[in-house]
C-alpha cells in the first residue's frame, strides 16, 4: 500500500490495538492508534485519515456512536468496524463503510483495509 495513507486505529483492547497498529504499518502506512471514542474523534482534524478501524466495544461510547460522530465530521473517510457482534456485519451501524467479525485473521484485515481504500 501507500505510504502516504494515514489509518486511524480506534481500539481499547491493547494488544488488539498493536496488531493491527503492526498490521497496517507493515503495510506501508501511517497509524495513528488510540484507546477510546474521544480521542479518535479528536485525532481525525490532525490527523486526516484515509482509512479509520474503529472497535465496536469501545467503553463510555461505542463503535456506532463515534461512527456517526466521524461521519458527520468527514462523509468520505471509510470506516471498517471490527465487533464480535454477528449481527453488525451483516447489518451496518449507520457510518459504517464495512464490517469485520472478531476474531480475524491478519489477511483478512489487510484484505478489507486494501478494498475500502481502493474500491
Amino acid at each position: 500500500m501507500d505510504e502516504n495513507v494515514r489509518a486511524l486505529v480506534i481500539e481499547d483492547d491493547d494488544d488488539v490495538r498493536g496488531l493491527i497498529t503492526a498490521v497496517l504499518a507493515g503495510a506501508g502506512m501511517q497509524v495513528r492508534a488510540v484507546a477510546n471514542g474521544h480521542a479518535g474523534i479528536a485525532a481525525m482534524p490532525e490527523h486526516q485519515p484515509d482509512l479509520v478501524v474503529l472497535d465496536y466495544g469501545l467503553p463510555r461510547m461505542d463503535g456506532a456512536e463515534v461512527a456517526r460522530r466521524i461521519r458527520a465530521a468527514s462523509a468520505e473517510v471509510p470506516i471498517l468496524l471490527l465487533t464480535a457482534r454477528e449481527d453488525l456485519v451483516q447489518d451496518l451501524p449507520e457510518g459504517v463503510t464495512d464490517a469485520l467479525a472478531k476474531p480475524f485473521t491478519v489477511a483478512d484485515l489487510q484484505r478489507r483495509a486494501k478494498a475500502l481504500l481502493h474500491p
